[in-house]
Formats: C-alpha cells, structure tokens, sequence
C-alpha cells in the first residue's frame, strides 16, 4: 500500500500522528485515541477496535501497522 497521507512515524515505522489503517484506529502521540461514538454504543466493549484499544501505545499492538522506510525517507516522513 501507498501512503498518500501525512502521517507521522517513529523512529521504528509505527504511527506516532495519523491513522492506522490496519487497526482501523486514530493514533496521537504514538497512543490510540478513544472513538467518537454515542456512549451508548461504546458501553459495549465490542463497539469497535478504538473503543477496546484506546489509550494503549500502537506500538505495543499485535497487528499494528508498520513502514519500513529508507534512511532517506526517515528524514522526509518522521515526525515531519
């Protein structure tokens, strides 16, 4: 897959600002951000992979997306 977004990595590929497609989750400084649905619905712990993963670190998450990036690229995308 191509990134066409601006996106902020980490030294190690992940997410640090941006979304995480394959987790299907918002991610700020390196963490998930919790879901924007009613409270109703995020009672219910299934709601959706934001609501059962907020606040933990991305990196820290099976599954999470991760760039390899060239040396060149490092400059260009982190933290950028």
């Amino acid at each position: 897959m191509t990134r066409k977004s601006r996106d902020q990595l980490d030294l190690n590929g992940y997410i640090w600002n941006g979304y995480d497609y394959l987790l299907q989750v918002w991610v700020q400084e390196g963490n998930v951000l919790p879901c924007a649905h009613p409270l109703k619905m995020r009672a219910n712990p299934s709601c959706c992979e934001a609501n059962r993963l907020a606040g933990l670190p991305v990196k820290d998450i099976p599954g999470a997306e991760r760039i390899h990036l060239s040396h060149r690229q490092h400059r260009r995308f982190i933290l950028s």
